[in-house]
């Protein structure tokens, strides 16, 4: 289970991003989704941030949650509080926006499906 201060979890869909589970640096930020059978994800949480303020993770090759593969940038996107509705943000900082695909997942309620989110 993730731990109590995750905010939520982010659980990689594809091979290329589950090696962000075997990664050294982000080992004791993994754990089981609460929806056990979508498996192991990375933990998204103000524990996770090294850095004071609003950002609550960063995901990149020198994120705080560390992301190896070629086409990454330093910090490929990052989660952020906004300071006065305190709505999460997600700040695509990727070079390349088409490499950021984002799918949430649905409560049970909903039917278990998964929906992509687009952004500008």
């Amino acid at each position: 289970m993730a731990q109590n201060a995750a905010l939520f979890h982010l659980v990689p869909l594809n091979d290329v991003s589950r090696e962000s589970l075997s990664q050294p640096d982000n080992r004791r930020f993994v754990s089981l989704s609460a929806e056990k059978a979508l498996g192991l994800g990375l933990e998204v949480g103000f524990h996770v941030s090294s850095v004071p303020g609003r950002v609550i993770a960063r995901l990149g090759r020198n994120g705080d949650l560390i992301l190896q593969q070629r086409n990454i940038s330093a910090v490929h996107v990052a989660f952020e509080l906004h300071p006065d509705t305190l709505a999460v943000l997600l700040s695509v900082r990727a070079k390349h926006m088409s490499s950021v695909t984002v799918k949430p997942a649905k409560s049970d309620e909903e039917g278990g499906e998964r929906e992509n989110i687009e952004g500008d």
